[in-house]
């Protein structure tokens, strides 16, 4: 019986004693590296591609709240705050960074995005815009008479950089 008393006793002391103790959490260390997602891409002209970043301790458990900067190093495009890339309308590799900084400790990572010609090799501008020619130039302009779209160089509502 007194065994009993006591086991019961342990149990009462063991339920209100454990909900106020601290949780014991799987704390990061402090910032070591980067994981940037996907790491390298190939994409068409003019579309978008999401990018992720994991900050993250030597450990590779995931630091919160780093800052994070997204950046265009090398090619043409552009990125947002959150990582999203707009690829050009102009085919070649571009280079993104992003850097994450916490407690004053700075990292960054990179991301390789090929962006591939159009639909019809031509820099991303479709077919349907090419009036029959293969350099997408109004009919005249390879003889000197600039008079096709407005003296513009591209259709109407087709614009070389869409961003910026």
């Amino acid at each position: 019986m007194k065994k009993t008393v006591a086991l019961c006793l342990a149990l009462v002391l063991v339920f209100i004693f454990i909900p106020q103790m601290p949780a014991l959490a799987d704390t990061a260390g402090p910032l070591d590296h980067l994981v940037i997602t996907p790491s390298s891409v190939s994409i068409p002209a003019g579309t978008t591609q999401q990018f992720t970043a994991s900050a993250q301790d030597s450990a590779n458990v995931t630091v919160t709240d780093a800052q994070f900067t997204w950046t265009i190093l090398t090619g043409s495009g552009s990125i947002n705050d959150s990582g999203l890339f707009t690829a050009s309308f102009d085919s070649g590799d571009c280079t993104i960074q992003v850097t994450a900084v916490k407690d004053g400790i700075t990292v960054a990572a990179t991301a390789v995005i090929t962006v591939l010609a159009g639909q019809d090799g031509d820099d991303g501008i479709p077919p349907e815009s090419d009036h029959g020619n293969k350099k997408d130039t109004p009919p005249g302009w390879s003889q000197g008479n600039k008079t096709g779209w407005g003296g513009a160089s591209l259709p109407p509502g087709r614009n070389k950089n869409p961003i910026g």
